[in-house]
This record gives structure tokens, sequence and C-alpha cells, in this order.
């Protein structure tokens, strides 16, 4: 499942360039977070499994994008027999 999600945010992610990149540098104590790649935090909780993907976008773009990965994860993990969604 990481992997999956790993693979809809590099799909869905903003690439930086070396422009953003050096940008980026200059304020990088200024930002929550700073990874070029999107990421997937894991985390456990009354017998179920959270997955956080971390990913950089636009900030205009933010909605758009985060409703594409949404829809792309649930198509994707419908389709995994081995994967069980709780109610």
């Amino acid at each position: 499942t990481k992997k999956i999600l790993t693979e809809i945010g590099r799909k869905n992610s903003y690439i930086l360039d070396e422009t953003d990149t050096r940008e980026l540098s200059r304020h990088h104590e200024e930002l929550m977070f700073y990874k070029k790649e999107p990421f997937v935090y894991i985390s456990f909780s009354s017998g179920s499994v959270s997955l956080s993907l971390n990913y950089i976008c636009k900030f205009h773009d933010k909605r758009e994008s985060e409703h594409q990965i949404n829809e792309e994860i649930l198509i994707k993990l419908a389709s995994e027999e081995d994967i069980e969604f709780k109610s």
C-alpha cells in the first residue's frame, strides 16, 4: 500500500526545478517539512493502519491535487484483493 501511495504521489507531485530547490533551501528553517519526493507516513491506531501522503504542490492547486490523489488511491486500492477497508 505504501508503494501504491508513493507512486500516485510522484505522479501528482509538483516537480521542483533548480530555482525552486535553491529558493526552498534558503528558507529551509522556516518550512515545516522539506522533502523533494513524496513520502508516506504510517501510523497504527485501534487495530487499523493509517497512511498519510506528503507531497509538494502549488498553493492554488492543493484542493484539486488532493482530490485527484484521493480518487486515484481509492480506485487503485479497490482493485487490490488483499486490502480491506474499515467502515
